[in-house]
């Protein structure tokens, strides 16, 4: 598995044009959140935690719709429509240009008198931005649906491992509204094929490069994602959106394959 690991990343960073830098300790600490994401079988995962009751996919979306419509029926947008339905529902939003503070992409935060709170971070790519939106909305809706638990009241969305949410059943719940308000099953099917494990493995790593296209097609047209066009950027940080992006594309896909939505 190593030896394929390897040549699925080597293939990444091909496909993306980076060059590795090994003697960069950041550098190294975004090449191993990659390596986990690639390694993962994310359908298992989902399988696991909602037969557990902690990641109720089905019932999500029938909640999400209640309040957004078009929650899996088409691409929604993160925009001043989005905001205004997001307040309406006495969610507090602050939007900060912080580039000194980028590691934070975004943090949601419980406040029973006043009101939970999202806060984003803007000096991020346009889709990362919207994904961080979609992520700290997940969170409220996870505490309307299945209570705040012992769960802290402020929920910190940084820079940092991916894999760490498919550990966490609470991330990986955050995550179900961005990845099934960006990809409705009619966009997913078109997006993602059918197939094995492994092949999803190969394909979601980007070396089906008609799959790849597919994706940043949708990404870019919709969300103005396209990493390519920060070649100036260096190594880790590019790296760090193209793990981001491969992330929810996988868990996007595994809830096609397993819940066929």
């Amino acid at each position: 598995m190593d030896a394929e690991l390897d040549r699925l990343v080597a293939e990444v960073l091909s496909t993306f044009h980076i060059e590795a830098d090994d003697g960069d300790p950041q550098w190294r600490a975004r090449l191993r959140d990659l390596r986990r994401i690639l390694a993962r079988d994310y359908r298992a995962t989902v399988r696991s935690l909602h037969r557990s009751g902690r990641l109720p996919v089905r019932e999500f979306v029938g909640e999400a719709r209640h309040h957004f419509p078009d929650m899996n029926r088409k691409a929604m947008q993160f925009d001043q429509a989005m905001r205004d339905q997001v307040t309406d529902l006495g969610i507090v939003l602050r939007f900060q240009e912080a580039p000194d503070r980028r590691t934070l992409r975004a943090f949601y935060h419980r406040d029973r008198r006043r009101g939970p709170l999202i806060w984003l971070n803007v000096a991020h790519l346009p889709g990362a931005v919207a994904a961080s939106f979609g992520h700290e909305l997940g969170h409220w809706f996870r505490e309307r649906m299945l209570g705040p638990g012992e769960s802290a009241p402020t929920r910190a969305f940084f820079n940092s491992d991916f894999a760490e949410h498919l550990r966490r059943p609470d991330e990986l719940f955050a995550d179900l509204f961005p990845v099934i308000s960006a990809y409705p099953t009619a966009i997913a099917e078109r997006v993602f094929p059918t197939g094995t494990w492994r092949q999803r493995l190969r394909k979601a790593a980007g070396l089906d490069r008609a799959t790849l296209a597919r994706l940043r097609a949708h990404l870019g047209s919709n969300y103005g994602f396209d990493i390519e066009q920060r070649l100036d950027w260096e190594p880790p940080r590019r790296l760090y959106y193209i793990t981001s992006m491969l992330h929810f594309a996988r868990l996007r896909w595994a809830l096609l394959e397993e819940f066929d939505l």
